[in-house]
């Protein structure tokens, strides 16, 4: 945001919604996948802008059927440090059944006493 300083941040529940939402209106930008640039017809002003070279994203497809692969999956969680909220995301895997093997926490590497699960 250093270089919008002027910008408003309007928060949206996916970077593809963003870009459908900016396909329909004038004077806005968003941060999306070149792909969404393409679906939307949207002009890409600055591409490769992450601040950590080692930044991915990965979307899964989740299910209610039972794996029959024996396949596991990572989760990686940066949640608010704030009372209950690592409660609330295990609870989500409770009322869907889900089996977690294992859970760990490690510095996320931003700031001191900050962990990602």
């Amino acid at each position: 945001m250093k270089n919008l300083k002027m910008a408003k941040i309007i928060n949206v529940a996916s970077t593809a919604l963003a870009a459908h939402e900016i396909g329909r209106r004038d004077f806005c930008v968003c941060i999306a996948s070149v792909d969404c640039s393409h679906k939307y017809n949207l002009v890409v002003l600055c591409d490769n802008i992450q601040n950590n070279s080692l930044n991915k994203t990965k979307f899964w497809a989740l299910s209610c059927q039972k794996n029959s692969n024996g396949d596991k999956m990572l989760i990686i969680l940066w949640l608010e440090n704030k009372v209950g909220v690592f409660y609330c995301v295990l609870k989500i895997f409770l009322d869907y059944n889900i089996n977690l093997l294992r859970i760990a926490s490690r510095l996320a590497k931003t700031q001191l006493g900050i962990y990602i699960f």
